[in-house]
């Protein structure tokens, strides 16, 4: 499908390229779109009180202390910061995973 062929969101004017499914119930918009403005009720900067809010990811994987090794090869998590509650393993990997998205994003 080439972009010409995608339904542009109302808000940005961008095509919508990924969960079209939602384009009609998100009022014609990609979900980010609708999210700031519909249900983000602070700063668009800020995280605010939905927990699918992607400033709640970032924000997350800053404190976790989740960072791009010197190389920018590879992820560091900081050891120290711990959960009893999640296993190590299941957190790196998805720490490292959401790390890259928000990485390859800035």
């Amino acid at each position: 499908m080439s972009l010409e062929e995608y339904p542009i969101c109302v808000r940005c004017g961008k095509p919508v390229t990924v969960l079209r499914d939602f384009y009609e119930q998100q009022e014609r918009m990609h979900w980010l779109c609708f999210h700031l403005a519909f249900e983000h009720n602070t700063d668009p900067d800020v995280a605010c009180d939905d927990p699918s809010c992607p400033w709640q990811v970032y924000d997350a994987i800053r404190a976790l202390g989740a960072m791009k090794t010197a190389d920018g090869n590879g992820y560091i998590i900081r050891a120290d910061l711990q959960s009893p509650d999640i296993d190590g393993d299941t957190l790196a990997a998805a720490l490292i995973t959401l790390a890259k998205k928000v990485n390859d994003a800035t």
